[in-house]
């Protein structure tokens, strides 16, 4: 007798459902499965409307690994289906982002005790939070620098911190 699971009862898990970095192999894991592998139906799409591939794996009985890898910034759609039916949840909106595409600009040289205001520009990073913090060189003392936000734009926020010491941030 072979029994298929209700996607009621299918568990969806992994923090890739929320977030993932561009360009990083992502997973997350389907439990309380009571079926094959061919019951299974993943489809991930960009913000562009491209497919993103996904593979899935058995790791054990019951248990499956969905395995991708995004490659532009932006919100993801993540749809999950057993048996043609979608599992609660589903889809799953999932925050790709891309750190690399965070640019600092107009950053001047800055003076012990005054503010330095610099721009940095998100618009091509994807959503997410932005932290900043400082690192002091050449000791590897690190630190969240004291910041105040000036400015809010769509794709830029404009930052300042004023530091009680001289040195390279």
């Amino acid at each position: 007798m072979y029994f298929i699971s209700d996607p009621n009862h299918i568990i969806v898990s992994g923090h890739a459902l929320a977030a993932t970095a561009v360009g990083k192999t992502s997973f997350f894991i389907l439990s309380n499965v009571i079926g094959s592998l061919e019951d299974i139906e993943i489809a991930i799409d960009a913000p562009t409307g491209d497919s993103v591939p996904a593979q899935v794996t058995e790791v054990s009985k019951g248990t499956f690994k969905v395995e991708f890898c995004p490659s532009v910034a932006g919100e993801h759609q993540i749809y999950v289906s057993f048996g043609s039916e979608p599992v609660p949840g589903s889809p799953f909106p999932c925050k790709v982002y891309n750190v690399a595409a965070i640019q600092v600009r107009e950053c001047k040289k800055g003076i012990v005790g005054k503010p330095v205001t610099f721009l940095v520009e998100t618009s091509q990073a994807g959503p997410g939070n932005l932290e900043v913090t400082g690192k002091l060189r050449p000791t590897n003392y690190c630190r969240k620098c004291i910041l105040g936000c000036l400015l809010k734009l769509i794709a830029f926020t404009c930052l300042n911190f004023s530091e009680q010491r001289s040195s390279t941030y």
